[in-house]
């Protein structure tokens, strides 16, 4: 995920501007962001940026929610000067972003319904499997399904993807 030094330098090199930081985050990932009180949003990446803000002579910024797409797409046409928002890095963002040293380590779980014959990857096979679009959990997903296996159903944060599985229209 995302690291401490990097962004710290850019960070106290934008003090001195006098606008502040526009952050792109998708707010769909609790802990790291979620919303609460369905206006502000939370969680530890947040946190993290806020600790962040007040070292050294500190800096302003400005958290802009938007779907996960377009936090990639903000950042790189400028609209963003940031992303805060559990990115994880890997070997395709890395050609076109820059990131910093990995201050969270994840991996990768299968959630299911309680009772299900589902315990690993491989138990997924002739499952409908839901995925958000862009993330490394459907880069996952389409290496033991193919790319374009009708088994995976694509949503755009994982809000959705909870509820299909909720709904039973998925598997895992």
């Amino acid at each position: 995920m995302k690291g401490f030094l990097p962004i710290l330098l850019i960070l106290l090199a934008w003090q001195s501007q006098s606008q502040p930081l526009l952050i792109a985050t998708d707010p769909s990932t609790p802990p790291f962001e979620s919303i609460a009180n369905n206006i502000e949003v939370v969680g530890f990446d947040i946190d993290f940026l806020a600790a962040l803000s007040t070292v050294g002579e500190c800096f302003q910024y400005e958290i802009v929610q938007q779907s996960w797409d377009n936090v990639f797409a903000g950042v790189l046409t400028g609209t963003f000067d940031l992303a805060i928002s559990s990115i994880t890095i890997n070997q395709d963002r890395e050609k076109t972003s820059d990131f910093s040293v990995p201050y969270f380590i994840s991996t990768h779980v299968i959630l299911a319904k309680t009772g299900t014959d589902i315990k690993n990857a491989q138990d997924l096979l002739n499952k409908n499997v839901a995925v958000v679009t862009g993330t490394t959990g459907e880069a996952a997903v389409e290496c033991i399904f193919g790319g374009d296996s009708p088994s995976i159903q694509h949503f755009e944060d994982l809000s959705q993807a909870v509820q299909a599985l909720s709904d039973e229209s998925v598997d895992a």
